[in-house]
């Protein structure tokens, strides 16, 4: 998949990128029927390559992740099929 800049990303608020953000970018991605149950810090790491699941776990904690709008803040939380999970990536330092 390619990666949206953050204007493209505003206009397809639930596409997705596999790559990691180089600045400071929002990702998201609808959650299928078949992840259902699956804890959200795996649906997400699985969704990006080379995110892992601590890190999605300190994104949550910093309240960097939501669902359909609403902050998540359990990382073993189940996904909800046809949610829009999105991830607010920090600038690089």
């Amino acid at each position: 998949m390619r990666r949206l800049s953050p204007t493209a990303a505003s206009r397809y608020p639930c596409a997705m990128s596999a790559e990691l953000p180089t600045d400071a970018t929002t990702f998201t991605r609808i959650a299928a029927p078949s992840d259902e149950g699956i804890r959200i810090a795996r649906f997400l790491a699985d969704a990006i390559e080379g995110l892992s699941r601590s890190r999605v776990k300190t994104l949550i904690e910093e309240h960097r992740v939501h669902r359909d709008g609403t902050p998540v803040t359990q990382p073993a939380e189940p996904v909800r099929p046809g949610a829009c999970y999105a991830l607010d990536f920090p600038a690089a330092a």
